[in-house]
């Protein structure tokens, strides 16, 4: 069963923790993801690629188990552990607060490898064109975009609310 067809469970965990929660419950036999982002970063004159959390704090949990038989194996862990996690959800019945179309845009972004990897794109006028990249398709998303740092800024929905992330644009051309 690919990611597509399980179902994702959100997991809040203290941010800068999520590599650790993750290796805590990959040991339990969840399959965990940490979703990254690689962003340019200039330190002492030097630029390079860095790879960041895109979603800090945040754990995406694929499972084959529904909602009720993961919350009751989640607790187990949380008690057997004593760590500070909490299962987000949607409703009162538990319905996993990772919608359909959030979970589309993320395994678009990621693709196969949990990173959104950086973009390229040209500027035609006020028209930004991805030319290849995992912005490809969401040129509508982009609200702002920072040439000097090679970033782009997008809206998307995430569990219930409009978030604005930060990933990597090139722009190569601007006519």
């Amino acid at each position: 069963m690919d990611s597509k067809e399980k179902e994702w469970y959100v997991l809040r965990v203290q941010a800068r923790e999520e590599e650790k929660a993750r290796e805590l419950l990959v040991q339990n036999g969840l399959d965990v993801k940490v979703i990254y982002r690689d962003v340019y970063w200039k330190k002492n004159g030097v630029v390079e690629m860095k790879r960041r959390v895109l979603f800090p704090g945040y754990l995406f949990v694929l499972s084959e188990l529904n909602a009720y038989d993961f919350n009751e194996l989640f607790q187990n862990i949380k008690f057997k552990y004593g760590k500070y996690y909490k299962n987000l959800k949607y409703d009162q019945e538990g319905t996993p607060a990772l919608t359909s179309e959030e979970k589309k845009l993320i395994i678009h972004l990621t693709g196969d490898n949990d990173v959104v990897e950086k973009s390229t794109g040209i500027i035609e006028g006020d028209q930004v064109i991805i030319m290849d990249g995992p912005l490809m398709g969401l040129e509508g998303n982009i609200v702002h975009i920072d040439r000097h740092k090679r970033l782009a800024k997008l809206e998307m929905d995430f569990l219930g609310t409009t978030r604005t992330i930060t990933v990597s644009l090139e722009i190569v051309i601007k006519r």
